[in-house]
């Protein structure tokens, strides 16, 4: 469950409290019946979606566990 946690406060971090909210305006989700190729579309988008309105944004690795973050908590 600490995993979980983690990954929200990250998104909340860089997304506001409304964080799931922007993911669904940005179409940064993707069903469980989606493919391969409409998740990682979808995780582009939340990467796309937090260098746009994070203003904390520096570190390069937070693309990966925006992207990682994004999957695990919509499956969640």
């Amino acid at each position: 469950m600490s995993k979980l946690q983690d990954m929200r406060d990250l998104m909340r971090q860089h997304l506001g409290e409304d964080w799931e909210i922007w993911l669904v305006l940005a179409n940064a989700i993707a069903g469980p019946d989606a493919s391969r190729e409409q998740v990682l579309s979808s995780q582009h988008r939340a990467v796309a979606l937090v260098r746009e309105i994070s203003p904390d944004w520096t570190d390069a690795d937070v693309g990966e566990l925006v992207a990682d973050a994004r999957v695990r908590l919509w499956f969640a």
